[in-house]
């Protein structure tokens, strides 16, 4: 520390004072002698004096290697598990390229319900999932009466709505069913570069089912009822019924078949 040296007359000295303030640290050092470490250790420190205490102050108790009695070398070994993307997630999308492509590396938006989500919501047709997909509102009773980001996908054009990438609606009467969906991908924005004229708001394209090697079939039915201003519960009755089936031809799987029929 340097302060300045008062003068005894009142006038100013130009004469400097130097101060120091040593800690017993510093001492021990000027002496050639070790500082002393402190008498307490953290939790956890096994390398500090009494580190081999214990907390009742007496020694720490150790086995014939040395090492404490206390300790848990022991390796714990996990078994291997699997990170998926959940029930009702794709990992990929066909709409927007019109190949396989890792959503992560989609310049498009686009939004996709699989068949699972069709069958935990009881989706007999397109229309009953548009609620689920954000922007996507139902607007009438046709194949393509919907809107897409606030435009309208109804009129005579078909183009909005798509069969694995293709034009593939025979007929815009009534929403398609969902028996035969493995996905529906909703590719949001303008699409006119690779479906030609279309809806701005974007287009729904419908992943149809492939066939399987393995043999399964699969038979569903629904009842529905509805009660009214005009008419009571159980006075209009509708009931679906659909089959699904599919397995390989012959023994050698080499072909294999899909069949998937639907009636209301």
């Amino acid at each position: 520390m340097i302060t300045r040296l008062p003068s005894p007359h009142g006038r100013k000295c130009r004469g400097l004072a130097l101060a120091f303030i040593l800690s017993p640290c510093c001492f021990a050092a000027l002496l050639g002698a070790e500082p002393e470490k402190p008498a307490f250790v953290l939790a956890g420190d096994t390398t500090g004096p009494g580190a081999g205490a214990t907390a009742s102050g007496g020694p720490e108790e150790k086995d014939g290697s040395g090492v404490s009695a206390d300790a848990d070398d022991s390796i714990v070994s996990m078994g291997a598990f699997k990170v998926g993307l959940g029930h009702y997630i794709e990992a990929s999308s066909a709409a927007s390229m019109k190949v396989e492509v890792p959503l992560m590396n989609l310049p498009f938006t686009v939004q996709g319900l699989n068949a699972a989500f069709l069958k935990d919501v009881n989706s007999s047709r397109l229309e009953d999932s548009f609620g689920y997909v954000v922007g996507l509102t139902k607007s009438g009773s046709t194949a393509n009466s919907f809107s897409l980001r606030g435009f309208s996908a109804a009129g005579s054009n078909l183009q909005s709505v798509q069969i694995d990438g293709l034009p593939g609606l025979s007929s815009r009467f009534a929403s398609p069913p969902t028996v035969a969906v493995e996905r529906m991908e909703v590719l949001k924005g303008p699409t006119s570069v690779l479906y030609g004229q279309g809806n701005p708001g974007g287009l729904l394209n419908i992943v149809t089912k492939s066939p399987q090697g393995k043999s399964q079939t699969v038979l569903s039915g629904y009842v529905s009822s509805y009660a009214g201003r005009t008419s009571g519960l159980g006075d209009a009755v509708g009931w679906t019924a659909s089959f699904d089936t599919t397995g390989p031809i012959a023994a050698s799987k080499h072909w294999f078949f899909r069949v998937i029929g639907s009636y209301e």
